[in-house]
């Protein structure tokens, strides 16, 4: 979903410039149209210091006063939680509101409500319903939304997958040029085992707008030889990009090149750390190769009970791989030593981020 800046920035670039001193006095007086212009200047910080509460608050004012597009950034701002604690019943209610008035963007505002919305009783069939009008009005949110929705299904019977109509609004969306829009279109395929270039070439398009699941996406496909020839060191030349300098699954997946000497010289010691960079922004996977790192000594001194701990700290979060090696390594500690990596597992999870625990 778009954030409120992008979307408040997006309408400002069709509008014409406006200026604080000739908005303000007209904004204060009650005009509806310069209080929502008014809310997009602290929005974005021109002419003023940015401030997105008092952003929201002259939205709001010219959104009671029924601007339809104020109404819809209002709604906007409740979903997210951007300047007024978030809201569902709130968001629906406003973009209910500026869709009934014909605004676009909440077609699609509306739909996301419907379905997803945590706290409110879902209705996926009126939900898909606002989706399919925004899509055809050509909204790319609501054509990525139905889209995604017609890919997987919504419930076991709700709404049921339709492959050639998630392809249809996938597409779509991703003709509109968004980086996430063409990632999804191109996994679709990958998913799907098909590789042809009218797969990889919005997959390139987003990859080349540094999209970072794009890059670490045809950097696998490099390593693993689907559908582009076998080049490791190409696949490592894509996850030492800058863009994904701090993306977790593109650190792990770094880390395992230094670690099997793939495409790149080995080096247990850049994994090892690599490994601790991702699982300390609580990507599982690297978690799990820290423990095996400890468990096996590589990269750093070998630990047995730290490496369990950080087992527990995976299985616990249902890493299959972790349990079946938790139970493998079973044998390997004694009673003591299991009371100990409980304690330090404990401890490692309360450095990572998200609620964790063993129940």
């Amino acid at each position: 979903m778009r954030s409120l800046l992008v979307l408040i920035t997006a309408v400002s670039i069709l509008g014409c410039e406006v200026r604080l001193e000739t908005i303000m006095p007209k904004a204060q007086a009650g005009d509806p149209s310069a209080q929502l212009a008014l809310g997009r200047l602290y929005m974005t910080g021109d002419q003023v210091e940015p401030d997105t509460a008092l952003a929201v608050e002259w939205i709001r004012k010219s959104a009671l006063q029924g601007n339809p597009e104020a109404e819809s950034l209002l709604a906007f701002a409740y979903e997210r939680g951007e300047g007024v604690e978030a809201d569902p019943f709130l968001a629906l209610e406003w973009h209910e509101k500026a869709a009934n008035q014909g605004v676009v963007a909440s077609y699609a505002g509306v739909g996301r409500c419907y379905l997803y919305c945590k706290g409110m009783d879902a209705k996926p069939h009126a939900g898909v319903t606002w989706l399919r009008k925004g899509a055809k009005e050509g909204d790319v949110e609501a054509q990525a939304l139905l889209g995604a929705v017609f890919l997987h299904g919504w419930g076991r019977t709700t709404v049921r997958s339709n492959k050639k109509l998630a392809e249809r609004w996938l597409k779509a969306a991703a003709a509109q040029g968004r980086a996430q829009d063409q990632f999804n279109y191109a996994h679709m395929y990958y998913e799907n085992d098909v590789f042809d270039d009218f797969a990889l070439e919005p997959l390139r398009k987003s990859v080349a707008q540094d999209y970072p699941k794009a890059i670490v996406l045809l950097a696998t496909m490099y390593r693993n030889g689907e559908g582009l020839p076998l080049d490791p060191a190409k696949a490592v030349e894509l996850l030492s990009r800058d863009a994904v300098a701090d993306y977790p699954s593109a650190q792990n997946e770094l880390g395992l090149a230094y670690r099997e000497g793939n495409g790149i010289e080995q080096d247990v010691d850049e994994s090892f750390r690599l490994f601790n960079k991702a699982g300390g922004q609580g990507y599982v996977e690297a978690q799990y190769n820290i423990a095996l790192a400890y468990l096996d000594g590589l990269g750093v001194e070998k630990d047995t009970v730290r490496g369990y701990a950080w087992l527990r700290v995976c299985t616990a979060q249902s890493h299959r791989m972790a349990v079946r090696e938790r139970g493998r390594r079973n044998d390997d500690i004694n009673k003591k030593e299991f009371l100990q990596a409980r304690k330090i597992a404990e401890e490692i999870a309360a450095t990572l981020p998200g609620a964790w625990s063993e129940e």
